[in-house]
């Protein structure tokens, strides 16, 4: 199938390959606390996004980003990208240049517990997973016997010495402890209902400092 072609399959990848190959290279990336991302523009071949490059765009990945805006950003710019670059490759002008391999990272398709959040983690990479994982499978944790999902989220530097996952209420905001530092729950939404302001939510529980998520 990849020699019919006289000039072969191109694909656009959402990533600075070699980097984050496979099947979930934005939310690779964030995961990762990348400061780059971008858009390469590869020839396949038998491999997994492992094909010559012949064009590659670089982007800020801004702390904020979240994995669904994103991808349709770098996608936008990828066709772009292919609509610049294919009459070139057709005369001859671009010629496809080799990955370094011993660069390569892999990322693997995404599951919904994967989604599921161990606060035994350090605070930025829970925060990480809030955007890496949005819009699918969300990340979240179970409060009081029901799930509750953790829309934005900000780390808080602190040393405590408490178990991780206790929630902490702090100046009307709630913290939750984990590995290394505090979690504030920006915007949650719990089970059933609209998403809210972490504020909001903790207005709606009683006694709840020193509880555990779970």
């Amino acid at each position: 199938m990849l020699a019919i072609p006289p000039l072969g399959y191109l694909n656009i990848h959402p990533s600075l390959l070699p980097l984050h190959r496979g099947p979930t290279p934005v939310a690779g990336a964030i995961l990762a606390g990348d400061r780059e991302t971008g858009v390469s523009l590869m020839k396949l071949d038998a491999g997994m996004d492992s094909g010559p490059l012949l064009a590659q765009v670089v982007v800020t990945l801004a702390p904020q980003a979240r994995a669904g805006t994103l991808t349709d950003e770098l996608f936008r710019l990828g066709a772009d990208i292919l609509a610049r670059t294919l009459p070139l490759y057709a005369e001859g002008v671009v010629v496809p240049q080799p990955q370094d391999a011993s660069q390569a990272t892999v990322t693997r398709l995404l599951k919904k517990e994967d989604g599921l959040i161990d606060w035994s983690l350090p605070a930025l990479v829970i925060e990480r997973m809030t955007r890496a994982y949005d819009p699918w499978p969300g990340a979240s944790t179970q409060w009081r016997g029901e799930a509750l999902r953790v829309l934005s989220a900000a780390v808080v530097t602190a040393e405590m010495s408490a178990a991780p996952g206790m929630l902490i209420v702090d100046d009307r905001r709630a913290l939750v402890t984990s590995g290394s530092g505090l979690l504030e729950l920006r915007e949650v939404q719990p089970a059933g209902k609209r998403p809210m302001s972490g504020t909001e939510w903790l207005r709606g529980q009683r006694d709840a400092a020193g509880e555990q998520f779970a």
